[in-house]
């Protein structure tokens, strides 16, 4: 069974190397594609250092016999990349929406060229797309408790962490001067005398709109409030309400991954973009839960 976590991490790392010879060789074409192969092999490393199974198509049943090592078979499929990346995001800390969205995309795109007439990594620049890719690397590698350097090397790994920071200097960037246009559009469009009453309408509509995952808070553009979305990271059992028993009091802890105004527009996709903004990068939300109390056996 090649689905063991060193297996999935072994072939990952053969691969890397195969993809850094093809951009050393200035074929950038083939290295986005054996780039897109190595980061679903990482993904798939990740969830089966939990558990292979959570790398099988669950839709056959031998197939999480062999994940679960009780058949020796090669008879199996994996999850889609789709699957596979959605997975991490509910279960790999700081992989959030963003990060999702970017490995599927890439996974795509190497699905079009291996099964296709389509040549998708033709002319794509390197810079539009490694940034992304390295900080995807670095999320699931602090999740199996390694680093690039283990990955890929110091040489290779230094020169990817001055990617990673370069481009978070350049969205740190970006997002001041998005709150600094979005602030000059709520001073424009609203005199100061009416920016108080525009603000208590804002309260108003967003309360009736908040759900669970959400809180509403300051927007750091023009400071009415917005709401605040989350992704959960945990929860705890408080225990039985003391005025309804039969409710449980849960308390969940949330990690902040996207931002909206609804009065000047400002918005933030992504835990990057919230964290190089003024508001909250997590909170909780206590919530009461009817116990489910199971029936009785009914062999006594």
């Amino acid at each position: 069974m090649a689905l063991t976590y060193e297996d999935l991490w072994n072939k990952s790392r053969t691969l890397i190397e195969r993809a850094l010879a093809k951009r050393n060789e200035r074929l950038f074409d083939e290295f986005q594609l054996w780039a897109a192969i190595t980061l679903e092999l990482l993904g798939k490393a990740t969830l089966s250092r939990i558990h292979p199974v959570l790398v099988v198509n669950p839709d056959k049943f031998d197939y999480l016999l062999v994940a679960c090592g009780h058949t020796n078979s090669s008879d199996y499929k994996t999850i889609t990349a789709t699957t596979l990346f959605e997975r991490c995001r509910r279960i790999v800390k700081n992989f959030d929406k963003v990060a999702e969205d970017f490995c599927v995309q890439l996974a795509n795109r190497r699905n079009g060229d291996l099964h296709s007439g389509e040549i998708p990594f033709a002319g794509v620049a390197i810079e539009t797309w490694q940034p992304k890719y390295w900080q995807s690397h670095e999320i699931l590698l602090e999740a199996q408790g390694k680093t690039l350097s283990d990955y890929i090397g110091p040489d290779e790994a230094a020169a990817a962490e001055e990617i990673i920071t370069n481009a978070s200097a350049a969205l740190v960037g970006a997002v001041q001067g998005r709150i600094r246009r979005h602030r000059t559009l709520f001073e424009e469009t609203h005199p100061a005398k009416s920016q108080a009453q525009v603000r208590e309408h804002a309260r108003i509509a967003v309360s009736a709109r908040i759900g669970g995952g959400q809180r509403t808070t300051s927007c750091p553009a023009c400071d009415s409030l917005g709401i605040l979305t989350g992704k959960l990271e945990h929860e705890e059992d408080i225990g039985p309400n003391d005025d309804e028993p039969w409710l449980m009091e849960v308390r969940r802890f949330y990690k902040s991954e996207s931002f909206e105004c609804i009065v000047c527009g400002l918005k933030l996709t992504g835990i990057a973009e919230v964290t190089a903004a003024d508001v909250p990068l997590e909170f909780e939300e206590i919530e009461f839960e009817e116990i489910d109390y199971e029936p009785d056996y009914g062999n006594d």
